[in-house]
């Protein structure tokens, strides 16, 4: 998915991505032989396929710069930025802090006093897509893509942007059971056109459902000071069964670049299949999943 700003304005655009080539690559380890085809090359670099969406609602978020130094400073925890502030507005700093579903402007002098809270973020717009169902293994998956953005008000009129986005893999049997989940959500707070200045991944996490089990997970979170950064959570799950094993493999991954103000996820984070073995121990999980962030 790409979500791209347009002067003052965000709009989601259908993108013809047009490749030079295309590349499978194909792994094997004892019993399974895996076949991964989310690998493509650009400039002989190896990265994602991308989920390109196109939306019709505006996301209408300030390009207006915010003059206030950015400052290493975190009294609260799940705190994306703090700005110094000039002498007139009475207070040293503010901290913008994530909390659960929005963002808090905090004021304060020093790590002791008492805060203030000066406002909560507003939401500006949202996107919610969900896939049709794609078949894989002995069954069947379905992606969900969702942002949101928001913005937090700042002394002097300035607001500062925050942008939430999470892909989810469900993995289904043939019946309709949901066996296995993996979500990779990425809360990134940034300057326009600048770095990064937070990105908090709560609300990653991996899952297993109907005597799955959940057998690898690694969580990657990169770019905080950089002008791209990512969230990816991989997760790989297996049947409890031998000596054949169901397994399924899923590796979303949120990413945004502050330099095209583009929000990016991958087009199909995810992979399965059937092998010889039993339980975790009958797949090895380390050619299963891409390299984080698609390097």
């Amino acid at each position: 998915m790409i979500l791209r700003r347009k002067g003052s304005i965000y709009i989601f655009s259908a993108v013809v991505i047009v490749l030079a080539l295309f590349t499978l690559a194909t792994f094997s380890s004892g019993f399974i032989n895996y076949s991964l085809g989310y690998v493509k090359v650009v400039d002989g670099r190896r990265v994602y396929n991308l989920h390109v969406i196109s939306l019709v609602d505006d996301l209408h978020l300030s390009n207006k710069a915010i003059p206030y130094k950015v400052v290493n400073i975190k009294r609260f925890k799940n705190t994306l930025v703090t700005f110094e502030l000039p002498e007139k507005y009475g207070y040293r700093y503010i901290s913008i802090v994530w909390s659960n579903d929005h963002a808090i402007a905090y004021l304060f002098n020093n790590m002791n006093d008492k805060p203030i809270i000066y406002s909560y973020s507003k939401i500006t717009s949202t996107y919610h897509y969900t896939s049709s169902p794609h078949k894989t293994g002995n069954g069947y998956v379905i992606l969900s893509y969702h942002v949101i953005a928001y913005e937090t008000d700042l002394p002097g009129g300035y607001e500062d942007p925050t942008i939430r986005a999470y892909q989810e893999v469900y993995f289904y049997n043939s019946l309709g059971i949901l066996l296995f989940k993996v979500r990779a959500e990425g809360t990134f707070n940034y300057i326009p056109n600048g770095e990064i200045t937070g990105i908090g991944p709560a609300g990653s996490g991996v899952w297993a459902y109907n005597g799955v089990s959940v057998c690898y997970k690694a969580l990657y979170v990169n770019g905080v000071g950089a002008t791209i950064g990512y969230v990816q959570q991989d997760g790989g799950g297996a049947s409890p069964t031998c000596p054949v094993v169901d397994w399924y493999a899923g590796w979303p991954i949120v990413q945004l670049n502050t330099w095209s103000e583009q929000i990016t996820m991958g087009e199909d984070p995810y992979n399965s299949g059937t092998s010889l073995g039993c339980g975790c121990s009958g797949i090895n999980w380390n050619v299963v999943f891409p390299p984080p962030g698609g390097d």
